[in-house]
């Protein structure tokens, strides 16, 4: 199913798709926007002879959490992203040399900030479209469940964009499959909602592929 959301101007020669990144605190928004740097940067690299594309601000940015070692188990550490994180790369056209798009990833955290709610707008002002990751080894505690449907709320009823759902964390044996995280939040009911997706934003398992079929459902067929 693609999403044509008459309220954006069509896309040009490299114009911006702008996507948000929203979910709970520590559910790998940062190692997710971090991985899509990772992998398209590279590829750019490949077909463009050493081009760089502009990374994010280091200043802005926080890694959500730290990993052990050999990648399989969280460690305690838990930092959270502070205002604002961005991450920019850019997607070629199947079939041309000359047109291109570049991808714009916002993220904010909006535990714990109700009080900037005025600000909110700003930040999904000319948003294409959602990306919600979340934990999928804490989706069994009621708690957790309560803010994810929170954010989606408030994705529904303010940003009233099509999103998508990201079940991070599938490397891990605590992981709740995708198809239960779905059948948990009763997603079905949703009209905004296209779509939960299993992925592991650390080992980049099933990011590439779950962003191009995002985009393609929105409108920008990459593939």
């Amino acid at each position: 199913m693609v999403v044509n959301d008459k309220r954006s101007p069509p896309l040009g020669k490299e114009d911006v798709i702008k996507i948000l990144l929203m979910g709970p605190a520590n559910a790998g928004k940062s190692e997710l926007g971090s991985r899509l740097e990772e992998i398209f940067n590279g590829e750019r690299k490949a077909y463009e002879g050493g081009y760089e594309t502009s990374k994010r601000n280091p200043t802005s940015v926080g890694r959500n959490s730290s990993v052990d070692k050999d990648h399989k188990k969280e460690a305690s550490v838990y930092k959270p992203t502070p205002g604002v994180a961005f991450y920019k790369f850019s997607l070629r056209k199947t079939g041309t040399n000359k047109h291109e798009h570049e991808l714009e990833f916002v993220h904010w955290e909006l535990g714990g900030q109700e009080r900037y709610q005025n600000l909110w707008s700003i930040w999904w002002a000319g948003a294409r479209g959602v990306i919600v990751v979340l934990d999928s080894c804490k989706t069994s505690d009621d708690n957790y469940l309560k803010e994810a449907r929170r954010i989606l709320d408030i994705i529904e009823t303010k940003i009233k964009k099509p999103y998508i759902i990201c079940a991070n964390k599938q490397d891990l044996q605590t992981a709740i499959p995708a198809h239960e995280l779905r059948k948990r939040l009763q997603l079905w009911t949703r009209p905004s909602y296209l779509g939960t997706f299993p992925i592991s934003a650390l080992s980049g398992e099933n990011v590439k592929k779950v962003l191009l079929r995002f985009l393609s459902s929105i409108g920008f067929n990459f593939l």
